[in-house]
């Protein structure tokens, strides 16, 4: 991913996936902490505390109408919820992949982040793994 804000890890630490399906579903359960204006990022509070950015990369041409949030601020969320739709075909005469970071803003209140590493996944596979507490 080409996000420099990413890649310095100055949001905190996480992992960049790329959208095959156009469907971006909620990976806990919780809430919408907010939306960006342009659609380009939501910020989601998991009911353990975890603070999650959701931000996509996207390329200044590409239109907002291509987008569909099926979500509002402070909304409940459940695993699975579907959070935003992108129209593929759309979106793929502006760019070919869609690239988003996962990233924990709350990174420092964890003791780890370690990511999961796999070529393909698919929706509820594990991605991140948290160290919460030190193991005796």
């Amino acid at each position: 991913m080409s996000d420099q804000a990413f890649v310095d890890g100055d949001h905190g630490e996480g992992i960049c996936i790329s959208v095959t399906d156009g469907k971006i579903r909620a990976p806990f359960d919780g809430r919408i902490l907010g939306i960006d204006p342009e659609r380009s990022a939501v910020r989601l509070l998991s009911n353990n505390g975890m603070k999650l950015l959701l931000r996509m990369n996207l390329a200044d041409n590409i239109p907002k109408n291509i987008f569909t949030m099926h979500i509002g601020k402070d909304q409940k969320i459940r695993k699975g919820d579907l959070l935003l739709e992108i129209d593929l075909k759309e979106y793929r005469k502006y760019a070919e992949n869609i690239d988003i970071a996962l990233i924990i803003t709350n990174s420092e209140d964890y003791l780890g982040i370690l990511p999961v590493f796999s070529d393909k996944t698919d929706f509820g596979d594990l991605l991140i793994t948290t160290i919460v507490s030190e193991s005796i």
